[in-house]
C-alpha cells in the first residue's frame, strides 16, 4: 500500500499524542483516534478525526497505528490486551512512541507479528511544541523496510531516525531523556546557588538563560518553572510522574547491561534522591 494512502490510528491522545494525531490529520491522513474515556476524543472529532469504541475496531480499520501511552503496561495493555490484534490486517505498522524499556518493545513486537502486525519502537523527543511544529526526533527501531513504508506519515509530526533493531530506538530515547534530566537538575541547583549566593533569582535566571549557561533546560526552567513545581508535587495517583519513571527505566537498563554510565552514575544517585524533576531542591536531609 503507497504510504500516502494509509489508514492511520492512534492511541494516547494526551499532551504528546494528542498533536501528533491532529497533524496526521492535517497533512491528509484519513485518521481515527480510541481513548478509555469517549469524552476525550471530543476535540478530535470536532476537527473531523473518525473515533472508534474499541481497539479491536481500530485495529480491523487502520494501516498504522501510533500508540502514546504511559508507560510499558499501558502499552502492553492497549497492544497486547484489549483486542487491537483480533482482527488486524496482514502487515498493519504498530509504532510504539511511548518511552518504554527495550525489552517491553521486544516482547510486544515478538507477540504481535504472528498475528500480522509489525511493530516499530519510535519514541519520540520535542515536546507537544515539536509535534506541532511537525519537529519531533522519532527514534525507531525495527525493520527499515517497514518504516520506508510509514515515513510519510511520520513526516507529519517530525523527522524519524532509523538506529536498528526494535528496542534500539528506546535506547537511544533513554540516553536522550537522562542527558536532558541531568541538565534540568544541574540548571535548577544553578540558579539555587546564585540565590544562595545573594543575587536577586530573576536576576540570576536571565543570566543563565541569556549567557554561556544557555540550554534548552535553563529556558524551560526560566519560563515555566512554575508548572513544574506542580507536576512534581502531584500526590501519587493523580498521574504518572513520567520524568521518574524514566530515571528508574534507564536505572534498571545500566544494571542489567553492567553499562558503565560514567558521571551519569552519581548523577542518576542525586536526582533519585533528591526529587529530580522538581525545580527546587529537596532540603529535608
Amino acid at each position: 500500500m503507497a504510504d500516502d494512502t494509509l489508514r492511520v490510528g492512534f492511541v494516547g491522545i494526551g499532551d504528546q499524542g494528542g498533536p501528533i494525531a491532529h497533524m496526521i490529520h492535517r497533512a491528509g491522513f484519513p485518521t481515527t483516534v480510541w481513548a478509555r474515556r469517549p469524552e476525550a476524543t471530543k476535540p478530535f472529532a470536532a476537527e473531523g478525526i473518525a473515533t472508534v469504541a474499541s481497539l479491536r475496531e481500530l485495529g480491523a480499520n487502520c494501516d498504522f497505528i501510533g500508540v502514546c501511552v504511559t508507560d510499558d503496561t499501558a502499552c502492553e495493555q492497549v497492544i497486547l490486551e484489549q483486542g487491537m490484534l483480533d482482527d488486524i490486517a496482514d502487515g498493519t505498522i504498530i509504532a510504539i512512541h511511548s518511552t518504554i524499556h527495550p525489552d517491553s518493545s521486544r516482547r510486544i513486537a515478538e507477540q504481535a507479528e504472528p498475528r500480522g502486525a509489525r511493530v516499530l519502537d519510535a519514541p519520540v523527543s520535542g515536546t507537544s511544541s515539536g509535534a506541532w511544529a511537525a519537529t519531533l526526533v522519532i527514534m525507531v527501531g525495527g525493520d527499515v523496510e517497514v518504516l520506508d513504508r510509514c515515513r510519510g506519515v511520520m513526516a507529519a509530526y517530525g523527522t524519524p531516525r532509523h538506529l536498528g533493531e526494535v528496542g534500539s530506538g528506546q535506547y537511544a530515547k533513554l540516553v536522550n531523556n537522562l542527558c536532558a534530566m541531568s541538565n534540568l537538575a544541574l540548571a535548577r541547583d544553578a540558579i539555587e546557588l546564585g540565590v544562595q549566593f545573594g543575587t536577586d533569582r530573576d536576576a540570576i535566571v536571565d543570566i543563565l538563560r541569556n549567557g554561556t549557561a544557555r540550554s534548552f533546560s535553563m529556558e524551560f526552567l526560566a519560563t515555566r518553572g512554575a508548572e513544574l513545581d506542580r507536576y512534581a508535587e502531584q500526590q501519587p495517583g493523580d498521574r504518572v510522574n513520567i520524568m521518574n519513571k524514566d530515571l528508574e527505566l534507564v536505572d534498571a537498563l545500566i544494571e542489567s547491561t553492567g553499562a558503565d554510565p560514567g558521571g551519569f552514575g552519581v548523577l542518576l544517585e542525586y536526582m533519585k534522591g533528591s526529587q529530580g524533576i522538581s525545580t527546587r531542591r529537596n532540603t529535608s536531609g
